[in-house]
């Protein structure tokens, strides 16, 4: 047995499991392409298509709470009868 053997062993056990690995990749590639490609294709539609989503309720919610009487101001006599800086006190 000489030196280079060894190495010759070694490089050919090596070849063979890029070998192997090259094709259980492929293999694997194939079966999965599909489902990638989806989870991709839901995720690029997602990133354009959610913030229009979300413009569109803000919006909404917005323009629903300006109809009729406002709920969030304090009308100044409403204010007044609560003890507001406007009221004397005495």
């Amino acid at each position: 047995m000489q030196i280079g053997d060894g190495l010759r062993e070694r490089v050919r056990w090596s070849g063979c499991g890029v070998l192997a690995g090259l094709v259980i990749g492929i293999v694997l590639g194939w079966m999965f392409h599909g489902l990638i490609g989806t989870i991709f294709r839901i995720a690029v539609i997602l990133l354009f298509v959610l913030p229009f989503v979300a413009a569109v309720a803000f919006w909404l919610s917005s323009r629903s709470s300006g109809q009729g009487a406002s709920s969030s101001t304090i009308q100044e006599a409403n204010w007044r009868d609560l003890g507001g800086p406007g009221q004397d006190r005495t």
